[in-house]
């Protein structure tokens, strides 16, 4: 079952200081430039899902209308656990344009993300799959297998 929210969030300075003491690479962490997060809750599981600027891979969903690049958009590869509540900070703000298609296509992005959720486990538990090296080396779920 999947729990879609409409608004979107800055994670709290805790998360970071938390998971960055932890030396976790791959998680996005930017001083003085916190990343604003659309939350899922997938069977039980809160997931804070970045968005970013510049991706240029498939496991993403990309605005079509964005002012600021044509490769903005929600980034599943770097996708984090909130496993604490206290770790969702302040309501966060982003064009309207990009926030109108957020909205507008929510279940197509939970979809997306579910989907993406499948293949990132399936090549967890086949290594050998096509770009699934490159995958798990560089996705921030690698941190959150517990």
């Amino acid at each position: 079952m999947i729990k879609l929210e409409r608004k979107l969030w800055i994670l709290d300075q805790d998360f970071y200081n938390n998971y960055a003491a932890e030396g976790f690479p791959e998680m996005l962490t930017k001083v003085n430039r916190p990343y604003c997060v659309a939350l899922f809750l997938i069977d039980g599981i809160k997931f804070a899902i970045p968005l970013r600027s510049n991706i240029n891979h498939k496991y993403s969903y990309l605005f079509k209308d964005s002012p600021r690049t044509d490769n903005s958009g929600l980034d599943f590869t770097k996708a984090v656990v909130i496993n604490d509540q206290r770790y969702i900070g302040s309501a966060a703000w982003i064009d309207t344009t990009e926030y109108r298609e957020y909205i507008n296509n929510l279940k197509v992005i939970a979809n997306r993300f579910e989907n993406f959720l499948s293949e990132y486990r399936e090549m967890c538990t086949n290594p050998d799959l096509p770009y699934a090296e490159k995958l798990l080396k560089f996705c921030s779920l690698q941190y959150f297998h517990k």
